[in-house]
């Protein structure tokens, strides 16, 4: 079990495949004119166009279009100018601008040879001005919109104790369970698994927090969400819809830890009563207080490493400071 009762209690249902679209879903805008947005995209020149710029792959003939084609990446028509100035020469630079020019404004289908996803100007909207990505992501909580990169398809999000999260260079502090890390788990030691673990799907409190973007798939908490924790239900460790006869887990909670859970995929392929339920990475209490068995991570850092995160992604826990 991930977390203390919930001292409410009220009652949250079985886990929709698909849930309705969100309020705020992103709107197709034209983007502002001018040279930098013809050259660049209405973000301007930014770090992705520098990583354009500076990678061979972009640039190698034949290479570049089967990378792209592999990828789903593409190239500002200035970044592909510079880079291949970079790598072939002033001569390689025009000819790369002038020979394939043609081609961008049919593929991305604008004067500039770009397509544009959207305008960035409240919750849930997509970055504008890159030619269409469709691994980059607007990520945003409160005032602000972090925006994440989904360039590397594959990663391992990194745990250590006394209680430390890492990935791509980044470290943020976390919560662990209140027995420690354990690699033999069972049901309310109140360990935190070690191992490595995908992530299954992300669960969000609609009417406290926006929908994360994350390429993993993302669902809305009902009222009468639940996670079966009774080793002797069928259902054990996996969603209930409350009421529910067997032991369980709350997912609607007054308190702020399951604004935004991941579900870990421990113990679920194939299930084995007893060996732990519903390992989840969630909200830190402000203190960082240990968990039930969870990972607890700040909203602002467990929206920022969703951004990063697909379904190739696994969250690594182990007692190795390696």
């Amino acid at each position: 079990m991930s977390a203390p009762p919930d001292p409410v209690g009220t009652q949250p249902a079985f886990f929709a495949p698909h849930a309705p679209p969100e309020s705020g879903e992103t709107k197709s805008q034209a983007p502002p004119d001018g040279l930098i947005t013809r050259l660049f995209g209405a973000d301007g020149f930014n770090f992705l166009d520098i990583l354009d710029v500076i990678n061979p792959l972009q640039h190698i003939p034949f290479v570049s279009t089967l990378y792209r084609a592999l990828t789903g990446d593409t190239i500002a028509p200035a970044s592909r100018v510079a880079g291949g100035a970079l790598f072939g020469g002033p001569i390689a630079g025009a000819a790369s601008g002038g020979c394939r020019g043609r081609r961008d404004r049919r593929r991305f289908g604008g004067a500039g040879g770009l397509a544009f996803r959207g305008h960035v100007g409240g919750p849930g909207q997509v970055r504008a001005g890159r030619p269409a990505r469709p691994r980059d992501a607007a990520v945003h909580h409160g005032r602000g919109i972090l925006t994440a990169s989904l360039y590397n398809r594959t990663m391992d999000i990194q745990v250590r104790p006394p209680g430390m999260l890492m990935w791509r260079g980044r470290r943020v502090r976390c919560a662990l369970g209140q027995g420690g890390l354990s690699a033999d788990k069972r049901e309310g030691d109140g360990a935190t698994p070690e191992g490595c673990f995908p992530l299954r799907r992300v669960l969000y409190r609609a009417d406290r927090v926006d929908r994360p973007l994350t390429a993993l798939p993302v669902r809305a908490l009902r009222a009468d969400d639940g996670w079966c924790d009774d080793p002797a239900d069928r259902r054990y460790n996996g969603p209930v819809r409350i009421p529910c006869a067997a032991g369980h887990e709350v997912l609607w909670r007054a308190d702020e830890i399951y604004d935004v859970l991941v579900v870990l995929g421990f113990n679920d392929d194939p299930v084995i009563p007893g060996r732990g339920s519903a390992v989840f990475v969630h909200v830190a209490r402000p203190d960082y207080a240990p968990t039930g068995g969870c990972v607890g991570v700040a909203l602002p850092d467990l929206l920022s490493l969703l951004g990063d995160c697909d379904e190739n992604v696994r969250l690594c826990i182990s007692r190795d400071p390696g």
